[in-house]
């Protein structure tokens, strides 16, 4: 994930997961249900998070808005970047900007 940053397209889910490390769909549902006890949506929007979290500390968002931030990670639109951003975080991207540039 790290290395490829699939996540980072809108549109990657457990299916193209699936295919590029090639497990069947139905072995990584399990694997994410019963070992990581979290939804492959949930996964996957942590890493976005972590993605746009390290955009932010090399100051992208000096040049560019957080939308273009979230969309930069993944999230197919600014409210779903700001909700997967809090339940992650625990505070709003903006938030989280002005606590962490002081």
């Amino acid at each position: 994930m790290e290395n490829f940053q699939p996540y980072t397209n809108p549109g990657f889910n457990l299916a193209e997961l699936s295919v590029l490390i090639h497990i069947p769909v139905h072995h990584l549902a399990y694997y994410f249900r019963e070992d990581k006890k979290k939804s492959f949506l949930d996964y996957r929007n942590e890493w976005r998070v972590k993605h746009a979290k390290n955009l932010m500390k090399e100051g992208k968002n000096i040049e560019m808005t957080l939308e273009a931030i979230g969309l930069l990670s993944g999230f197919p639109n600014r409210d779903s970047f700001r909700t997967a951003f809090h339940r992650t975080e625990g505070v709003t991207p903006a938030v989280y900007i002005s606590q962490n540039n002081r």
